[in-house]
């Protein structure tokens, strides 16, 4: 140590704050201090004077060393930002922390232990984890909770060769003979060989999970089983293990466990029956999950399982047997077939919903079917036509656009609106509305019922409504169509014009242009009068009488 550091380190002594902070502060800048001069920083920590024990602090962390840790181990207990400065101090010292702190750890007392376990945690050294794992058989459980916390985090910076001595260490606490440790000490064990997530240890887990072991013990097991990554060889090995334990009555702490390892694994396609076996009694949330792992196996049989559970149960069981059934794209023949014994409209749309998420597309000759069972159901009235509706939407929209125009067309013919209107209220809740569709179904409303002229809610007539929508399309011939629709009378026609010619821009053009054909057509008629009459209110102008 030169003189010009020695007189800084002599002022430490010094009962000058302000002196004892300065030295403190060029020591730590001249970085180039010897193990003299890290001792006497750190013995000055004993200090009660906040400031100074930070600019110390400061110092030390310039100059790192193991001379520190006697003194740095105790600013533990202060917690605050000192807590925080010390631990990251303590943790810099590798190697030498491990020994201070085993040093301190027998004669500490709980909370100063957790501590110490905290940087060991911190460290994450081989050294620093198998002290930890030393620990487990004689600590408190709430210790015990702090070691396999310190040790989850550690054991991610460990090397692999440090992992591999470690685990050696952590198998020893649970196949140790029975009766030399207790079910928290076996159960902290397989706790970190979860931690771990090493599959080498899957035997051990599995074994552990068996309804033999301890409770605390089977737990830990399953909670581990979760974490490791299972191999698609061994998925059988899991099930057969796990799928037993579905039957217990202890949902909290060993089904609802078991459920989180088997959603991961992958079950094997011979296990279809007997998952339907176990189904029976299960827990809903089993029952729910043991269906959702069914759609694995697209045999008839399980179809046919399947489907009987569309209507059963609880809601969570229907929804789970729909989107294992959505899984089976071979399903769709029997689902169509199903359709059609649907009781009611919601169980109907259930099994759509099916064929939706299958992509399902039916032959020329079972969409014919389904467009026939579609009217049927419709001409009696019954609420399962929308569904048919819907399943011709999800197969096929354009099949059914075109053979919905065709049937439109020929009941307007027969002059049969009420029964064309009822068919367009059997698409309108799933099927789509090109212009073609939209310009007939107006036609149709138009010809149901006209609008009140003298009301303040003519935009709400769906007819007048769907005409101004199919303004909005570029390239559809509204003003041609209109005028050589055959189902619209003057009349109709004069409402549609009158409500168009009081708006604004393109609309007031057609509604003009509506009245303007009217009132050359028809000049003498009661519409083609009335015709003229708006246009002259509208201040537009009046074709001459011919």
């Amino acid at each position: 140590m030169d003189a010009v550091t020695r007189k800084l380190c002599a002022l430490l002594d010094r009962d000058d704050v302000e002196l004892q902070c300065s030295a403190a502060r060029v020591l730590g800048e001249l970085g180039s201090a010897g193990r003299e001069v890290r001792l006497c920083l750190a013995k000055h920590l004993k200090t009660q004077n906040l400031t100074l024990k930070h600019y110390l602090l400061s110092a030390l962390e310039r100059l790192p060393g193991r001379e520190a840790l006697p003194y740095l181990f105790p600013l533990l207990r202060e917690g605050g930002k000192v807590q925080e400065r010390a631990l990251a101090l303590i943790g810099s010292c590798g190697p030498a922390a491990v020994q201070e702190g085993r040093r301190l750890f027998a004669g500490a007392d709980e909370e100063f232990r957790k501590l110490i376990v905290r940087i060991f945690g911190a460290l994450g050294t081989v050294e620093a984890c198998a002290f930890l794992v030393g620990c487990i058989p004689g600590a408190t459980p709430d210790l015990r909770r702090s070691v396999g916390l310190a040790l989850r985090e550690a054991m991610e910076k460990l090397p692999a060769a440090g992992k591999k001595l470690l685990l050696k260490k952590i198998d020893a606490l649970f196949s140790s003979p029975k009766g030399t440790v207790s079910a928290e000490v076996a159960a902290a064990g397989v706790m970190l060989l979860g931690c771990a997530a090493d599959p080498a240890s899957l035997g051990k887990l599995i074994r552990a999970a068996a309804p033999d072991q301890p409770a605390p013990v089977r737990e830990q097991a399953l909670l581990a089983l979760a974490r490791i990554d299972i191999p698609r060889a061994r998925a059988r090995e899991v099930v057969a293990a796990l799928v037993p334990a579905l039957r217990e009555s202890d949902y909290a702490n060993v089904v609802r466990h078991a459920l989180a390892v088997l959603h991961r694994v992958e079950f094997p396609g011979t296990l279809a029956a007997k998952l339907d076996e176990e189904l029976r009694g299960a827990h809903p949330a089993v029952r729910s999950f043991l269906l959702s792992k069914m759609s694995a196996f697209g045999s008839k049989e399980n179809i046919a399982r399947l489907i009987g559970h569309l209507n059963a149960g609880s809601f969570d069981e229907r929804r789970a047997a729909q989107e294992a059934l959505a899984g089976i794209p071979a399903a769709a023949a029997e689902i169509l077939k199903e359709l059609d014994a649907a009781k009611d409209y919601e169980a109907a749309m259930r099994l759509v919903s099916i064929l939706k998420a299958q992509g399902a597309k039916p032959d020329a000759a079972e969409k014919r079917r389904l467009f026939d069972r579609m009217e049927k159901l419709r001409a009696a009235g019954d609420a399962r036509a929308a569904a048919y509706a819907a399943a011709l939407t999800v197969a096929d929209p354009a099949f059914l656009i075109s053979r919905v125009l065709g049937v439109v067309r020929r009941l307007k013919s027969r002059k049969a609106f009420a029964e064309a209107d009822a068919l367009f209220a059997t698409l309108a809740r799933h099927a789509p509305l090109d212009d073609e569709l939209k310009f007939e179904r107006a036609v149709v409303k138009l010809r149901r019922g006209l609008p009140d002229l003298a009301s303040s809610q003519r935009d709400e007539h769906e007819g007048l409504r769907l005409i101004a929508e199919l303004l909005r399309q570029e390239g559809f011939p509204l003003l041609r169509r209109l005028k050589a629709e055959k189902a619209l009378g003057p009349e109709e026609l004069y409402h549609v014009g009158f409500h168009f010619a009081e708006k604004l821009f393109a609309q007031r053009e057609f509604g003009v242009a509506l009245l303007r054909h009217l009132a050359s057509r028809s000049p003498r008629s009661k519409a083609g009068t009335a015709a003229r009459r708006k246009l002259e209110i509208v201040g537009a102008p009046v074709p001459k009488r011919s």
